[in-house]
């Protein structure tokens, strides 16, 4: 049968819904996953769904919503979900007189727009988000298998990234991406503190380093990062479309980054991660982890936890930890294990 999945949030949420989709089409529904345009390359090449971006359906809000619905009634789906709070989509799907719809973390909006609610449970039985959504296709009878998420390269997006790479980054010492920023849906270090990271591990290897980002995020590494323009490190932000990160990341021995969407990307495709995490289990790796072998959490302590302490669970900026020292033992140690010691470089 027919089935919709709809979700207007960010990268790694929509990385983390490939395995609800590989598992439905497993059990041979035909998937259709609906959500922001500027998201449709990570369902490039995925043989378990086709993506339609939400902006070719129904253009503005509010009037979107009326077209949203209208189409929904259109593709005729036999089920509906919405894995996340969103009160424009829970609307559009009440219009649009699908009978069988579900969602999840609905909270009060999901059921007053008369949804079947199916609970996560995450704040009393911490569990990793991924799994939490196979309880959809569970509640249809299919059985629970992999939670790794999957992104789709394809023969010529490994070489030519790494073509691109050898242009700014010449050599083959290994790759290590450095993520630095996030969009505050967790706490992250400060970027002083990654410009410390980098600093360090411009001064004792030769890994290649590859710090990526948006185009508005560039001056802001740019302004932290002193003598860091050249030698060895490459200010990617700005310059890499969603594919071209992907690719690159791919092409990783390991990446740098906090609770965020390229931890996802690298997790999707098995590069080991090197993450700080808030030790808080709601946004903690147990929920939010990566999957790829290897991958490191380092947990700050849970006495500085602003979310512990019940205040403002903002950006805390881990003010005692994970320090950039601790990040870089564990880059070098899974470089390390991973086959290939860097040899000593100065900047």
């Amino acid at each position: 049968m027919k089935i919709a999945i709809l979700r207007e949030d960010r990268l790694g949420d929509m990385i983390m819904t490939t395995p609800l989709a590989r598992a439905l089409a497993g059990a041979d529904h035909d998937v259709t996953v609906v959500g922001p345009q500027e998201l449709a390359p990570v369902w490039d090449n995925n043989p378990f769904a086709r993506y339609v971006g939400l902006q070719t359906i129904c253009g503005a809000w509010p009037r979107g919503l009326v077209r949203l619905s209208n189409w929904l009634r259109a593709q005729q789906p036999a089920a509906l979900f919405i894995p996340h709070h969103s009160r424009r989509l829970f609307t559009a799907s009440l219009l649009s007189g699908i009978t069988q719809r579900y969602c999840q973390m609905g909270r009060i909006a999901g059921r007053l727009t008369f949804h079947r609610c199916l609970r996560t449970r995450l704040d009393t039985n911490p569990r990793h988000v991924v799994e939490a959504l196979l309880d959809f296709p569970a509640h249809l009878g299919i059985p629970r298998k992999s939670l790794r998420p999957e992104l789709f390269l394809s023969e010529e997006e490994r070489p030519r990234a790494r073509d691109l790479l050898r242009m700014h980054l010449p050599g083959n010492a290994p790759l290590v991406v450095v993520h630095p920023f996030s969009r505050g849906s967790s706490c992250n270090l400060r970027l002083e503190e990654y410009a410390a990271i980098v600093r360090a591990l411009r001064q004792t290897t030769a890994c290649r380093i590859v710090v990526t980002g948006t185009g508005s995020e560039a001056d802001q590494w740019v302004r932290v990062a002193k003598g860091l323009t050249a030698g060895g490190v490459w200010n990617a932000c700005g310059k890499l479309t969603l594919r071209q990160l992907f690719a690159v990341i791919a092409n990783a021995r390991v990446i740098i980054v906090a609770s965020t969407g390229p931890l996802h990307v690298a997790s999707a495709l098995g590069i080991p991660s090197v993450s700080p995490f808030c030790p808080h289990p709601w946004v903690g790796p147990k929920v939010w982890g990566s999957f790829a072998a290897g991958s490191v959490a380092l947990l700050a302590p849970i006495h500085s936890c602003p979310r512990y302490r019940r205040r403002n669970a903002g950006n805390c900026g881990f003010p005692e930890g994970p320090r950039a020292a601790d990040i870089v033992e564990a880059v070098l140690n899974l470089i390390e294990a991973n086959g290939t010691r860097c040899a000593c470089g100065s900047e």
